[in-house]
């Protein structure tokens, strides 16, 4: 899915791609502000835990937030 960041990549991108590609900003930006949701980021890119680990009410606030400051 990352693919489609770029504009030349061909195909029909995913409805919800926007949000999901802010999300994931975002995510690392606060990943690399806090020790805690870095350390969650790695355990679920390394399959550790699943990926609905990220929709924590707590977690998905605080996202959110580091979207609305961009």
């Amino acid at each position: 899915m990352l693919d489609f960041a770029f504009p030349e990549t061909r195909g029909q991108r995913p409805t919800d791609f926007e949000t999901t590609f802010k999300f994931g900003i975002a995510l690392t930006r606060l990943a690399a502000e806090d020790p805690a949701v870095h350390k969650l980021t790695l355990e679920v890119q390394h399959l550790l835990k699943p990926r609905s680990a990220y929709r924590d009410p707590a977690l998905m606030q605080r996202v959110f937030e580091k979207m609305a400051e961009a």
